[in-house]
């Protein structure tokens, strides 16, 4: 199977003045840092590649495959909704 692509990157699911809340972190000096970790720890949670193996906001993403097949299977348990596109040999 060809691996999906993402197409649009989800919102944030944790906010950064929440997390520095948390942190008790009152200065602006780490912020790109911790956004950093925020960023890093959503991607190895969430997503197709993610442990979790699913979406916890909304995004788009790309499948492709190689043959048109009566059993076309997305790799997200819990899809909302799907474009599909058949492109010929002649394109």
């Amino acid at each position: 199977m060809i691996h999906p692509k993402l197409k649009t990157a989800p919102a944030k699911i944790v906010d950064l003045a929440d997390v520095k809340k948390h942190l008790r972190v009152p200065f602006s000096d780490d912020d790109t840092y911790i956004s950093s970790l925020i960023d890093s720890a959503q991607y190895h949670i969430e997503g197709w590649n993610g442990w979790l193996g699913r979406c916890f906001v909304s995004q788009v993403w790309e499948q492709n495959f190689e043959h048109l097949d009566l059993s076309l299977k997305s790799p997200f348990p819990d899809l909302i909704s799907a474009v599909v596109k058949y492109i010929d040999t002649n394109g």
